[in-house]
């Protein structure tokens, strides 16, 4: 549960985040997140408005210090919905190389159509 670690996030966050007071908010939010759950880097950008950059470089500095794990989800690159595949991937090398959107029937080259998600560890 992210609530446990205020204190590191912040440290994190100040890395990439010059502005204290968005600082803080991206924090608040961060800490609300529960064990498993998923952290979708477009929302956080959105919310905050801070680049997408940003927020890969802290996720990424918390990813390293083992308080979250990437993986990669697909999104179909013509319709742009979720791909219909109920699974995520550790790695680019365990996407398939192409799949049949459930939306638009499309068939997507997968590693163009994955976004990099995080899930939150512990306990």
């Amino acid at each position: 549960m992210l609530s446990n670690i205020s204190v590191p996030i912040e440290q994190v966050l100040s890395k990439t985040i010059d502005d204290d007071r968005v600082l803080v908010e991206i924090k608040n939010f961060l800490t609300q997140y529960k064990n498993k759950s998923w952290i979708y880097p477009g929302v956080i950008k959105r919310k905050f408005n801070v680049t997408i950059f940003q927020v890969y470089q802290f996720l990424s500095d918390l990813e390293e210090a083992g308080y979250v794990k990437g993986y990669y989800e697909l999104y179909c690159g013509n319709c742009n919905k979720h791909s219909g595949i109920n699974e995520v991937f550790e790695t680019l090398a365990l996407i398939p190389e192409t799949f049949i959107c459930e939306s638009c029937g499309e068939e997507t080259f997968s590693v163009n159509s994955a976004i990099l998600i995080y899930k939150v560890l512990g306990e």
